[in-house]
């Protein structure tokens, strides 16, 4: 496996930052979303079914706004990389990341092998992707 090309390193960084503003114009929906639950909230919530369903939303709407947190951090880190001229390169055991992959997943950190041990729980760095 050959490490990555200037050329396909430049349009990972493209599609990275275009997650990137997906993910901010998603993350201003989310929050949006909340303010509005909690508005309802202080509103008052006449039955028990209704603050149920109330709770539920909230729980999605902050558990989308973790997840969209969490991947915001990832690519963050993948265009560091980038900037630093050490992307593509697994952060566990230093070996190419295959273009394939980060062509699927722009934000990984490990190779392929290394990410199925630390999903294990067997690695030895913990980094997400």
């Amino acid at each position: 496996m050959t490490a990555i090309t200037a050329k396909q390193r430049a349009a990972l960084k493209r599609a990275l930052n275009i997650r990137r503003r997906q993910i901010e114009l998603a993350l201003r929906g989310d929050t949006e979303r909340l303010q509005a639950e909690a508005e309802d909230a202080s509103a008052g919530v006449p039955d028990r079914a209704e603050q149920a369903t109330h709770d539920v939303s909230v729980d999605l709407a902050v558990a989308a706004v973790r997840r969209d947190g969490d991947e915001l951090d990832a690519i963050d880190a993948a265009l560091q990389r980038i900037d630093q001229l050490d992307y593509g390169s697994c952060l566990d055991c230093g070996r190419p990341i295959a273009y394939e992959r980060l062509k699927l997943f722009p934000e990984a950190s490990r190779c392929v092998s290394c990410q199925a041990q630390s999903e294990k729980g067997t690695g030895l760095n913990t980094r997400s992707l």
